[in-house]
């Protein structure tokens, strides 16, 4: 069915090309700069900054100090916001002028399979624009498809859909059939998904910096259907409006592989990871329910477990293994991901 278009959809949408107007007549690395400018304002909004440190802790608490911690919070919010003003410069640039921005490296092997299909797992870091525009560069053309969310404004996915189809994408709606995704990879198409963001439904339970959480199983699953390997694929600026896509095989098709590839992959560059999403965030009501889950990850890559904090005495009993928490006193400044 139809979406419905209504006024503030349209309004939304002229507010949209007014600002690409603006965009097309600016340098891109003008507009990388008034992002890390931006990116400096919006660091000054506290949701979104205890958002930013809230992710940062319990990736780094174990590794990184907190002065160390904070500043990586502030290169975050520029790298986050410059990338995307790029981001949305990209499409209006012509083909010559979008090749000179960015480098491949490990791309050999995806060619190499071209005719047999894979599955490409990314991560929400970088200027993921260029992902969709790196393609229509290789000499050896690859059938590349999308799986992605929809826009809740019609008029604006119709317009990212047309740009993705005039760049040679295939595109695979959220709801599409795993039928229809599988048949795609056998017939020699690569699938990429976006797999680094927390899940509400069922998922499988992995290690994420050491971190219990639940990951989306759907390319550990498409790629075991299709018979089809897994490739990493992330973006990291090397440089103001320069990036670097890097592509990385995987040995197996299992969830934790594809979190521990993911997991690398934030590693490499952190400033260009999109911090906002709360990635280890529990459920208020129900917070072990989707960790509770078998099977679990091994207890030895589980090095920074859940901290949790309780006044009772003794402590409750929670449905998950030992190795998934540790208790933790009162709790100080830091955050805890539960108190019971």
């Amino acid at each position: 069915m139809k979406a419905r278009i209504s006024f503030s959809h349209r309004l939304e949408y002229v507010a949209y090309r007014s600002f690409e107007a603006v965009f097309r007549l600016l340098p891109l690395l003008w507009i990388w700069h008034l992002g890390a400018f931006c990116g400096r304002i919006l660091s000054l909004v506290p949701r979104l900054r205890r958002t930013v440190y809230r992710n940062l802790f319990f990736a780094y608490h174990l590794e990184r100090p907190e002065e160390e911690r904070r500043a990586l919070s502030e290169d975050a919010f520029r790298h986050i916001t410059a990338n995307l003003f790029c981001a949305l410069k990209i499409p209006l640039m012509a083909p010559e002028a979008i090749q000179e921005t960015f480098s491949m490296k490990g791309v050999d092997e995806i060619n190499a399979r071209r005719s047999h299909g894979s599955v490409l797992i990314i991560p929400h870091m970088g200027n993921w624009e260029l992902l969709s525009q790196a393609w229509q560069f290789q000499e050896n053309q690859l059938r590349v498809a999308t799986h992605y969310r929809p826009l809740s404004n019609p008029l604006l996915d119709a317009l990212v859909v047309r740009r993705r189809r005039k760049k040679g994408l295939d595109l695979f709606p959220k709801h599409s059939s795993s039928h229809s995704l599988v048949k795609y990879i056998r017939g020699g198409g690569t699938l990429a998904i976006l797999a680094d963001q927390r899940i509400r439904g069922r998922g499988a339970v992995c290690s994420f910096f050491g971190r219990p959480t639940v990951c989306s199983p759907l390319p550990s699953l498409i790629a075991r259907r299709a018979k089809a390997p897994i490739h990493l694929l992330f973006c990291r600026t090397v440089a103001p409006a320069r990036w670097e896509l890097s592509f990385e095989p995987l040995p197996d098709h299992s969830s934790q592989t594809c979190a521990s590839a993911l997991e690398r992959a934030w590693r490499s560059s952190p400033k260009d990871v999109f911090w906002f999403h709360e990635r280890w965030k529990l459920s208020a009501s129900h917070p072990f329910d989707q960790l509770s889950r078998p099977p679990h990850p091994d207890p030895e890559l589980l090095t920074n477990p859940l901290r949790l904090s309780s006044e009772a005495n003794p402590k409750p009993e929670i449905p998950l293994p030992p190795s998934f928490y540790q208790w933790v006193s009162a709790p100080d400044d830091s955050p805890v991901d539960r108190r019971l």
